[in-house]
Order: structure tokens, then sequence, then C-alpha cells
């Protein structure tokens, strides 16, 4: 979590979170910030997720990138490559000591934090730009087997703790109309 606990207050409103094994192109990056200028209340990304409820366990759940891809709905929109503002980041430094604690242990599930910090504070959906972020890493912790059930229960008590889900489902992705092949020649 000490990656959304900065040393000193930002100096810009905009802060950009990425992974230090991304690669993003400045075009791309760009269309994200011009984006986040006009969206500053929600998280600006690249990389979308979704969550569901599943009555079965009454629990959420985190849903992996193909569901999004194949319904074309997503609910997040991870930290490895989006913007965000930065009171966010003084709202997650004030997050009960026991939340932070828990997600350290784990080395998992801050970006599904900031998600919730961000939904809350907002009340409106992430916002997905398409863009060509490359990831050069080797899987890292989405690699293991227990994943997707570190991440669910992660959202299920992240849920819990806000007092209900604030993540919103939307089907909205900002994409640059000079890219498609019937604008551009």
């Amino acid at each position: 979590t000490n990656r959304f606990r900065p040393l000193r207050p930002p100096s810009t409103d905009a802060v950009f979170s990425i992974d230090d094994d991304l690669i993003i192109p400045c075009d791309d990056m760009s269309l994200a910030f011009r984006v986040w200028e006009q969206n500053k209340e929600t998280m600006v990304g690249f990389s979308a997720r979704m969550h569901s409820y599943d009555a079965a366990p009454g629990a959420w759940g985190y849903r992996s990138w193909w569901y999004t891809y194949w319904n074309g709905l997503y609910s997040l929109v991870l930290s490895k490559c989006a913007f965000v503002h930065r009171r966010y980041l003084e709202t997650f430094k004030e997050l009960p000591v026991s939340l932070t604690e828990e997600v350290d242990r784990q080395r998992n599930c801050e970006d599904l934090l900031l998600s919730f910090v961000v939904a809350k504070g907002s009340g409106l959906p992430a916002i997905w730009v398409a863009g060509d972020a490359q990831d050069k890493g080797d899987g890292g912790i989405s690699a293991g087997t227990s994943h997707f059930d570190l991440r669910s229960s992660c959202i299920d008590r992240f849920a819990k703790h806000f007092g209900g889900m604030p993540l919103r489902l939307t089907n909205v992705k900002v994409v640059d109309a000079r890219k498609q092949w019937f604008w551009g020649r």
C-alpha cells in the first residue's frame, strides 16, 4: 500500500500510477490524461476488470480480464496504469490500519482498495481508455493459482468495510477515433 502513500503531497491534481514493467505509448497516455481532465472525480486507466455477486456463497467476487473483453462490462480499472486525483491518496492514507495491514501482508489487492476508495468518494464508474499498454513482466502475482480467490475475498471484505458495493458496472470505453479504420487515412 506504500505506493499510494507519497512521502510528500503531489504538486499536481493528477497522479499517474504505473507498474514498473509496463510500457505505454505517449499518445495513449496523453489521451487518457485528456479524458481524466474532463473526469477528475473518477479513475481513468487502461486495464479494466469487473466484480460480480455470487448468490450461492453470498459474496462479491473478482472476475478475470476476459469477462470484461467478452461482455464489454467493467467496474474498475487497475492502478497498474491509471490516472487518479491526488485527494484519493489522502483518503487512502486515512483507511483503517487493519485494512491496509491485511493488504500488505497478502501483497495483493492494493489496486482494488484504491478503486473502492475512488468509487466510494465519487459515486461514479471508472473510465476505460483503449490503449496499447504492454506488460513486459512475467505475470507476477496474477500468475498464481490462488490469485482470483484472494482478490474475490478482498472485494467481498472491502464491500463490507465500505458498507456496500461502491463499484459501478459500465460499458463505456474511450477510443481515439483517429486510430479507427474508418477515420484515419
